[in-house]
């Protein structure tokens, strides 16, 4: 389809004041055209030949990055530092999106530590590589998760009550990863009236994690029980008790050996030879229970009270020695018997604990990111801060709003806030002061807020004023702001005014961050929709009339003249372009009859075959 922007659209008269904004709308937030950058495609490999058509453009900031991983291995390394020469050339910048990786680890099935790693290795690559692009150092966006296909909690508001209700809560079992479901549903034992108890998602999670506990409370007691149970009626049997076979008194074996034929040299062999095998048995019911009575120990230990540390603490160190033994213990009944005693010991000490078994997701996810957040930020201090280099901002990104996963501005800062955290910790024990870490995680970690994700609230039945809220609690952390539009639906990407996201108001909460940060365009589904491979509708040109950009450098003024002021406006035929249809460029160009000899009806003299004019 071919550009028609240059073409005559009608009857539009500069005078009339609604075509004093753009056809579009607007969006009430005024910015200049070197505050604003372009995201590029971002489902192809060929960054650079998309780089190269937006800086033919003129745009001053361009962001970079594929949303698949595999897209993002396929750009050859050499296209990088092609796309930092060409930027440098052209007076631009270049920041980047890292591919949607999910630094949690959290997939469809649940969450492990080895796809935690993994995540954070591709995306360790995807900040080193950004230094090719940007050496001084440019913000790297990284969506906080992006995996989880289903959402943390799911709340909707009532409008009768004006309140926020959690209707069904995903939690996550923090030993095994394991990803579970709490859902609203009518329960009516115990109710007053006729109605149903009213659903409280917190004391439902809290009944989840009291029955998970005690049903594995029974089963360590369920083993431990079993083999006690066997040890005592095989250790009450006298001929167990003083049997040298057993007790190993070789003395006394020595004695009883001297006459193998011996009635109670043959009742106590006879007695150790069938006991064996029950012994063994018993070993294994022990074995099963100390285990699980380790398993437990490891997880109740991380959130145990300083007292309830020192208490498993005892219990370990009494119970690791005997393990030196264990192999042997089916000929040792009183080891074994001290073995067991020590196991319900356990038992009893880790009862009396009760720990966090499943958790909700959103916690979970905070916990994670920051985890990977904090390595990568503290990788690219060591590898480029500390050679005297401003190392990659890490700036994490809220993702659309129906996933519901990370998306408010309250759970981006909390990933924020705990990255610094633990990036401080980790760099105070590589050897950096307190107030240095504090300096280089407030520089090296913040948040990337994309305004049209946050209007996603909306299909929540929240208003404007929810995502206005949200916007305020990211504001202090900002590095880099998304721009796109949408009705609050969708992630439909489209240029800005084209949607009902509340830009002025959010970018009023972002204050003097979001004057400062970057502002991206990112309309990528509007590349996709529209465009249909002709790159002929760019956001870029809606966007600057939406936001009253001006079209000529030197800030505002009262006679400063806007993109919206003269966005649709016709000029005249005639206008810009010079002489329509000049003499010159026939001769130059071959067109038309003048070239050809006079004889042919043309007015170019005849020559000798060199091509010489006859005099």
């Amino acid at each position: 389809m071919a550009n028609t922007e240059s073409i005559y659209r009608g009857g539009v008269f500069s005078s009339d004041p609604l075509y004093k904004i753009s056809p579009y709308g607007s969006t009430g937030y005024k910015t200049e055209f070197s505050k604003l950058g372009s995201a590029i495609d971002p489902f192809v490999a060929n960054q650079l030949g998309e780089v190269l058509q937006h800086l033919n453009s003129g745009v001053k900031n361009i962001e970079i990055g594929t949303i698949k991983p595999e897209s993002f291995g396929a750009i050859p390394k050499q296209h990088f530092a092609e796309i930092r020469r060409a930027a440098k050339l052209a007076g631009a910048e270049v920041s980047f999106h890292a591919p949607m990786i999910d630094p949690t680890g959290i997939g469809e099935h649940g969450w492990n530590k080895l796809s935690q790693q993994m995540a954070e290795n591709q995306l360790w690559d995807a900040v080193k590589k950004s230094q090719e692009l940007n050496p001084n150092g440019t913000v790297v966006t990284i969506h906080a998760t992006a995996g989880y296909p289903g959402a943390s909690e799911t709340k909707v508001f009532d409008e009768k009550t004006g309140k926020e209700k959690v209707v069904a809560l995903t939690v996550v079992d923090r030993a095994t990863g394991k990803i579970g479901q709490i859902g609203e549903k009518e329960k009516y034992f115990g109710a007053k009236g006729e109605g149903p108890i009213e659903f409280n998602v917190q004391d439902e999670m809290e009944k989840l994690n009291e029955e998970v506990w005690s049903g594995t409370i029974n089963n360590l007691n369920f083993a431990a029980e079993r083999g006690r149970q066997q040890l005592d009626a095989i250790s009450e049997s006298s001929l167990i008790q003083n049997n040298p076979f057993f007790t190993g008194d070789k003395q006394a074996l020595k004695e009883l050996e001297k006459d193998k034929e011996n009635p109670q040299y043959k009742r106590f062999k006879e007695t150790y030879e069938k006991s064996i095998p029950s012994l063994r048995h018993t070993k294994l019911f022990l074995r099963e229970a100390y285990q699980n009575t380790k398993s437990l120990y490891d997880e109740v230990y991380k959130n145990a009270s300083p007292e309830n540390k020192a208490e498993l603490k005892a219990y370990a160190d009494k119970i690791i020695p005997m393990l030196k033994d264990f192999d042997s213990l089916e000929h040792h009944p009183e080891k074994m018997k001290e073995f067991a005693d020590a196991i319900e010991n356990g038992v009893e000490v880790i009862s009396k604990i009760k720990p966090v078994i499943y958790e909700p997701i959103k916690d979970f996810a905070v916990e994670k990111s920051a985890e990977t957040t904090a390595n990568l930020a503290l990788k690219a201090y060591n590898e480029f801060e500390k050679q005297g280099k401003n190392a990659p901002i890490i700036a994490l990104e809220n993702h659309p709003s129906q996933q519901a996963l990370l998306t408010s501005g309250e759970e981006l800062r909390a990933v924020v806030d705990k990255s610094r955290e633990l990036f401080i910790s980790k760099a105070v024990q590589e050897g950096l002061s307190k107030d240095e870490a504090k300096k280089a995680a407030e520089k090296l970690i913040g948040a990337t807020w994309d305004v049209g994700h946050i209007n996603q609230l909306r299909m929540f039945g929240y208003g404007k004023e929810k995502v206005i809220e949200e916007s305020a609690k990211i504001a202090p952390v900002v590095k880099k702001v998304h721009l796109s539009d949408n009705f609050g639906l969708q992630n439909t990407e489209l240029p800005m005014g084209m949607g009902n996201v509340p830009l002025a108001e959010i970018m009023n909460k972002l204050g003097k961050e979001g004057f400062e940060a970057k502002k991206i365009i990112e309309a990528g589904n509007w590349w996709a929709e529209f465009s249909r491979g002709t790159k002929a509708n760019n956001p870029l040109i809606p966007t600057l009339a939406a936001m009253g950009s001006p079209i000529y450098s030197g800030g505002y003024s009262g006679s400063q003249v806007g993109w919206n002021q003269v966005y649709g406006i016709p000029g005249g035929y005639f206008a810009g372009y010079g002489t329509m249809l000049p003499e010159q460029h026939f001769s130059i160009y071959g067109a038309g009859f003048m070239p050809l000899p006079m004889e042919l009806g043309g007015q170019t003299a005849k020559t000798d075959r060199s091509g010489v004019p006859i005099d």
